[in-house]
């Protein structure tokens, strides 16, 4: 009688050269994979920012071709911190009213920038507070801010006010509305902005609009206020930290919206070479520098200990690593991350461009 044949198995060496082929195969594919996952998001993030801007031009249309702006809906004659709501529940003028509190004159309504979706939330879906344009795929800190307010939001609804939706909620939005839009261009004329505070009494504040933007396709309407694609910035240790790059960061590269209607992004370290005096000609340095920088002070961003309240940035809007330029060490004009303040504050406002197009 013959023996049974023998069952041949795998050596240990074999095992361990399969694995070694797997492992390679994995990190040849992981890194096309996170690139298609990066554009994926980027993509999904413009397709947010043209909707946004599709809700300007919805609210345009029923508003005389006004822009979205904080103040009453015909004239300046309410407080200078009353952002009232553009149509009530039922479509009537008016439709309540949330409050700024804030003390500092130089910046009255300018984080209304933030925070501007809220105001119109009833283009999108009617009583829901929430939807997920208005959010970046990989802002999870504005998600879960939106988050903490859903008890509060519950608990009104269900005491049956029935404009729940806008009346005393506020949340931030991950595409930001540049402030030239409530403003004349005149606070924006020189190299830093004027203040205009309620001490001015409206002088410079302006119902901006469509037909006051002089370069609709280099204006920007909406964009993106981190460069989420990017999980660390430079810290100020010269080492990097664990935030993305804020929009007007030199290491960001920023997506946006147009008052044409257009999509598209832009290295920031664009415009900063345009608007360098030592590289850049006077005519062209001029158009894109914006007038002064971003240095918000912490009172405005929200104190992470102070609870929250009807200011509407008791939340701590800072609490994700805005860069406020702080001061601390000279590195860029002004301090450490004190960017300049592109889209924020363009040259001569609606009438200025942001980008070379």
């Amino acid at each position: 009688m013959s023996p049974p044949p023998r069952r041949h198995g795998f050596s240990l060496i074999e095992l361990l050269v399969v694995v070694a082929i797997i492992a390679v195969l994995v990190s040849l594919v992981m890194p096309g994979l996170s690139r298609a996952r990066a554009a994926a998001r980027s993509a999904v993030s413009l397709s947010n920012l043209r909707q946004c801007a599709m809700l300007q031009f919805g609210y345009a249309a029923d508003s005389r071709d006004s822009f979205v702006n904080p103040f009453g809906p015909n004239n300046y004659g309410v407080p200078w911190y009353d952002i009232v709501a553009p149509r009530s529940q039922n479509g009537t003028p008016g439709g309540g009213a949330w409050v700024w509190d804030f003390a500092n004159e130089d910046w009255t309504t300018e984080l209304f920038a933030a925070h501007w979706a809220s105001l119109i939330t009833q283009y999108i879906s009617g009583n829901n507070l929430y939807s997920d344009m208005l959010v970046a795929p990989n802002d999870t800190a504005a998600r879960q801010r939106f988050a903490s307010l859903l008890p509060k939001v519950n608990a009104t609804k269900a005491s049956g006010m029935s404009d729940f939706s806008r009346d005393g909620f506020m949340f931030d939005t991950s595409y930001w509305y540049p402030p030239t839009f409530w403003f004349a261009p005149e606070r924006y004329r020189d190299t830093q902005w004027v203040p205009a505070g309620r001490f001015t009494g409206g002088r410079l504040w302006r119902r901006n609009r469509l037909d006051h933007v002089t370069s609709p396709q280099a204006k920007v309407l909406v964009f993106e206020r981190m460069d989420f694609s990017r999980p660390t910035r430079k810290s100020r240790d010269g080492g990097r930290e664990a935030y993305s790059p804020m929009f007007n960061n030199p290491e960001a590269t920023t997506r946006f919206a147009t008052v044409d209607g257009s999509v598209s992004s832009i290295k920031m370290a664009t415009l900063y070479e345009l608007t360098d005096p030592r590289t850049s000609r006077p005519e062209v340095s001029d158009v894109f520098d914006p007038s002064g920088e971003w240095r918000v002070p912490d009172s405005i961003l929200g104190d992470p200990d102070r609870p929250f309240s009807s200011s509407l940035h008791g939340y701590g809007l800072g609490r994700d690593g805005l860069e406020n330029g702080d001061g601390s060490i000279l590195q860029a004009p002004g301090g450490f991350n004190a960017y300049r303040a592109f889209f924020w504050a363009t040259r001569l406002g609606v009438q200025g461009r942001d980008i070379p197009r």
